[in-house]
């Protein structure tokens, strides 16, 4: 029962946030890439990493920050210049330090999570501002991820045969990606159908703008983007020895990490895929 619960809370809560505005949603986002930083961070140390965990948090924020207060404009190049000066602070506070055993890790794990987590999730920000479909792309992304997951999870559950991967998550099996896939393509094709309603459009959630073929490449991007996050971020949990990233959520939910880790390349595939194609 505690295990609906959480789902129960939670989504309405997302939903009101999404159409509420880009402000409470660039909060959202922030607060998911600071504790997803942490989480990560917190699996480094497990494997007896040392990543500096306040210059790469506090580099996830500005970078995330970055983007919200450019919108795209110069998101990419304010972005870069951030990663650029946090690189260099990294790199100064281990030599100052001394920290030649563990210098090169040390960078290497806290810069990747800077990427890793805070540049790919910033992306959802600029996504939700792709005026005027940047609310029903967000909708749009939430849905077919999340379907994605649970059309792969039971799909391979019951009839699961040809591992996908046996060292890095025993679980997922070749008919569950596949699934997961055919799973992206219909969902997208039936939010196009079901945001095109007239109650939709006044709400400037359609997306009649993007065409059969865009669905289909959608659905085949976000299905194949959505399973790889799964699989590395269950590569840092398998490497790490633990099952789920953090506590954060009741219910087996398990961390921020377990939650979002689909969403870090779906994201920015989705809006690259839009600016670059069907704009």
């Amino acid at each position: 029962m505690e295990r609906i619960k959480t789902p129960l809370v939670v989504i309405p809560i997302l939903l009101l946030i999404i159409h509420w505005g880009v402000i409470p949603f660039f909060l959202l986002v922030l607060a998911g890439v600071i504790v997803s930083l942490l989480e990560f961070y917190h699996l480094m140390e497990r494997r007896n990493y040392h990543p500096q965990k306040f210059l790469g948090v506090l580099g996830g924020f500005f970078l995330c920050l970055s983007f919200f207060l450019f919108q795209g404009k110069l998101s990419g190049g304010l972005g870069g210049f951030v990663v650029t000066i946090f690189l260099f602070l990294i790199l100064i506070d281990v030599i100052l330090k001394k920290e030649i055993k563990f210098g090169v890790s040390s960078v290497s794990v806290t810069f990747l999570g800077i990427f890793y987590i805070s540049w790919l999730l910033s992306h959802l920000i600029l996504l939700r501002d792709l005026r005027p479909h940047g609310k029903g792309l967000i909708y749009l992304l939430f849905v077919t991820t999340w379907c994605v997951d649970t059309g792969a999870y039971w799909v391979g559950t019951k009839f699961g045969r040809h591992k996908l991967s046996r060292l890095i998550s025993p679980n997922k099996s070749w008919e569950g990606a596949i699934s997961g896939l055919l799973t992206g393509i219909g969902v997208v094709f039936g939010c196009r159908a079901l945001l095109g309603l007239q109650f939709f459009t006044r709400l400037n959630l359609d997306l009649n703008f993007i065409t059969p073929i865009g669905c289909l490449v959608t659905g085949l991007l976000l299905g194949i983007g959505g399973q790889v996050g799964d699989l590395a971020e269950s590569l840092f949990k398998r490497n790490a020895g633990v099952k789920d990233s953090g506590n954060l959520f009741p219910g087996g939910h398990g961390g921020m990490l377990d939650k979002v880790d689909s969403l870090m390349f779906n994201a920015p595939l989705l809006y690259y895929y839009i600016q670059l194609f069907l704009r």
